[in-house]
């Protein structure tokens, strides 16, 4: 602590960050609704007239009770070390005197706003109630050992903060105004969001707990997105420079699977879409909770009334999230997506579509028909939900389960999924990028299991490029088996990828109980939490990635996409145990 006054510029700017995003931490039993200050305020300061929101203000945030907050992130985490008060948590990160920690009241609504600064970058000042603001500026601008000078900005109401050469650092901006620390990462942040953060924000009454971040509509279509749009075509000029140039060291020719043109076709549909909904949004809520050792942290998007988003928002299937829980208890990575027979058809259409433009003249019209008959089977086939799970340990590999809606019609299309790979514009583009490709079918019989095992196994010699691309020569050049197996049982596909996919299929078909993610409380309870809400789900096990307790190894952390009535919602919810472990690596460095 007695050095967060001689930290580097970068390391000052790492701790506001954390300061931002400790913020964001929610709390269990806060009040719902901001208040005036708590009694323990000191009413020394005048109030100031509140000002307008600064054009291009993207979010207002509250955080009711920051105490409370800060508390429940640092015992959630479980890092001692960190500051055991909001007060003390503030005076660490923003180089201020320790004793200054009684300053702060942290049962106090603490306040920020995040705008777009001309360069496309954004602006964020936090706002945290002190007891007394005169008291403060006091005892940091006065006396022989003061850090600051006082230089009061009568326009605005504030009075700033200026550090004194070597005695504290420049690297945050702060100011006060009324009973208001203000700080922020820079001087053009708190001249332009400054006043609006210590005027006006305080006296908004904002029902809810945890932190809360309010997007209204104006900048869902406004600087948000602008900046989505911004950064998009940012990245688009830069593929198409690429693309530019690898046409010419290659003579020209069409794009394939490792040229940039193909990351372009492949999020360009992707990104419209986003922008679709974000330039007909009505406004969205962002909240941070944590309560009982879960923080979850949650965007809910009104989509307005556009047509497109509608449909969008339409066409996500939102549903149970059980069948996460019948994958194996080895599984470290899960992922579930449920879809209508309409979407699935739909997605049939637009992957044809994008595969024919990403191919062009090396897809002839025969074969694009084999594309989208592959394609089309498959949808015909697959049912509402279907997860895919990476297993680590013995074996390991990685596991489908999906439901179907024609079996028939699923198998047709898996096998004419894996014969594309012998047509010569897939198989062309793959042996220059990974290799010649065999591709091999069967049938098996399989012990332990009481249905026929449809078998693809595919050999793949490495390509000059892949081991040219290995400079200490450790990569073989000896042919790399993938070993593919599918069967139906009970009106549910199973399937396994691996070297070797026959313990895999075994260990998928007939885990049971303890064996299962069933088994384990954390992920039982990730998915109840999730309940029928989920159109799609991702989670993980952080602690099965590092040196662990075993308490570690079983946290759930889960990023789920869903819809309540019209609304899309976005959820990120961890665990007390994923949390620590994640928090763990991130010290580990891994």
């Amino acid at each position: 602590m007695a050095a967060a006054t001689t930290t580097s510029r970068s390391e000052r700017l790492g701790w506001v960050a954390a300061l931002c995003l400790s913020l964001t931490a929610g709390c269990s039993g806060c009040d719902d609704s901001s208040k005036a200050p708590s009694s323990s305020a000191s009413a020394a300061a005048a109030e100031l007239s509140p000002v307008p929101a600064p054009e291009g203000l993207i979010a207002d945030l509250f955080v009711p009770a920051p105490g409370e907050t800060w508390r429940g992130l640092r015992d959630t985490a479980g890092v001692a070390l960190l500051p055991q008060s909001y007060g003390l948590l503030l005076a660490t990160v923003l180089g201020l005197p320790l004793t200054v920690a009684e300053a702060f009241d942290d049962r106090a609504l603490t306040v920020g706003g995040v705008m777009m600064a001309a360069t496309g970058e954004p602006l964020v000042v936090l706002g945290a109630q002190v007891r007394s603001g005169p008291e403060l500026i006091a005892n940091l601008s006065t006396g022989d050992n003061a850090r600051f000078d006082a230089r009061r900005d009568d326009g605005s109401g504030l009075t700033r903060l200026v550090a004194k050469p070597g005695k504290a650092s420049a690297d945050v901006t702060l100011a006060v105004i009324g009973n208001r620390l203000l700080f922020s990462q820079s001087s053009e942040a708190m001249d332009q969001l400054g006043p609006y953060v210590g005027r006006s924000l305080h006296r908004r009454r904002v029902t809810g707990s945890g932190v809360i971040a309010e997007i209204a509509k104006g900048a869902l279509r406004g600087p948000v997105h602008a900046l989505v749009k911004q950064r998009w075509q940012s990245t688009r000029d830069a593929l198409d420079v690429a693309d530019r140039d690898n046409r010419q060291k290659r003579g020209g020719r069409t794009p394939d699977f490792g040229d940039p043109q193909a990351a372009l076709l492949g999020l360009g549909d992707k990104v419209a879409a986003l922008l679709e909904v974000l330039e007909n949004a009505d406004g969205a809520r962002v909240t941070l909770e944590s309560r009982a050792g879960v923080t979850a942290l949650r965007a809910e998007v009104n989509p307005g009334s556009s047509k497109e988003a509608m449909d969008w928002v339409r066409g996500l299937s939102a549903g149970d999230a059980r069948p996460l829980l019948s994958l194996p208890a080895t599984t470290v990575l899960a992922i579930q997506s449920r879809s209508t027979a309409a979407a699935r058809m739909e997605g049939a259409e637009s992957t044809t579509a994008s595969v024919s433009k990403l191919l062009a003249e090396r897809l002839s019209p025969a074969d694009a028909k084999k594309v989208s008959a592959a394609l089309s089977q498959l949808a015909v086939g697959r049912g509402d939900d279907a997860v895919v799970g990476v297993l680590l340990g013995d074996p390991s590999g990685v596991v489908y389960r999906g439901s179907l809606s024609d079996p028939k019609a699923f198998d047709a299309g898996a096998k004419a999924l894996f014969g594309l790979l012998e047509l010569p514009a897939f198989k062309e583009p793959l042996r220059q990028f990974a290799g010649d490709m065999t591709v091999k079918r069967s049938t098996a019989t399989v012990a332990g299991l009481p249905t026929r095992v449809e078998r693809v196994l595919l050999t793949v010699k490495p390509s000059g490029m892949r081991l040219g691309a290995d400079p200490s020569g450790t990569k073989a050049a000896a042919p790399e088996p993938i070993d593919v197996l599918w069967t139906v049982q009970d009106g549910v596909a199973l399937g396994a990828v691996a070297k070797d996919a026959v313990p895999l299929l075994v260990t998928l078909s007939t885990a049971t109980g303890d064996r299962t993610w069933a088994g384990s409380p954390n992920a039982a309870a990730a998915v109840e939490r999730l309940g029928d809400r989920a159109a799609f789900v991702a989670a993980v096990r952080p602690g099965a990635l590092l040196p662990r307790a075993e308490s570690e190894a079983q946290g759930v952390a889960t990023l789920a996409l869903g819809k309540r009535e019209s609304h899309p919602w976005l959820e990120l919810v961890l665990d007390r145990e994923s949390l620590r472990a994640l928090v763990k690596g991130a010290i580990l460095g891994r």
